[in-house]
């Protein structure tokens, strides 16, 4: 699948809440990185995305950086379902059958002040 429509299916899974595509996007993924500190074991990755089943976020914006080769950096805006604001930098690594192999997430969510 291409890039963008891979991309375009992710947007659909996250801010869609369209959870049933996860087993599709990350169907031969080796390296799923919720943080730096958080690898998420292959058989696990749907089990991540289960809390986001049929909630359609407020906002998700998708913007390409790099995509260079196998290889591309995305930056992203979240809003959820209860307003809560969050916004980071996917990277990702696919195959030769542009399959998505790798994900690094790196985010902050929106401190509120009191």
């Amino acid at each position: 699948m291409e890039f963008s429509v891979w991309l375009d299916k992710l947007k659909l899974a996250w801010g869609e809440g369209q959870t049933n595509l996860v087993s599709e996007l990350f169907a031969n993924c080796d390296a799923y990185w919720e943080s730096p500190w958080e690898r998420i074991a292959p058989q696990n990755i749907e089990e991540v995305w289960a809390e986001l089943e049929g909630k359609k976020a407020k906002k998700l914006e998708f913007k390409v950086l790099s995509h260079v080769g196998e290889c591309a950096t995305v930056s992203w805006e979240f809003v959820n379902h209860i307003g809560r604001e969050s916004a980071g930098v996917l990277w990702l690594r696919f195959d030769e059958k542009q399959q998505c192999r790798e994900l690094r997430m790196w985010w902050m969510p929106r401190e509120v002040s009191l």
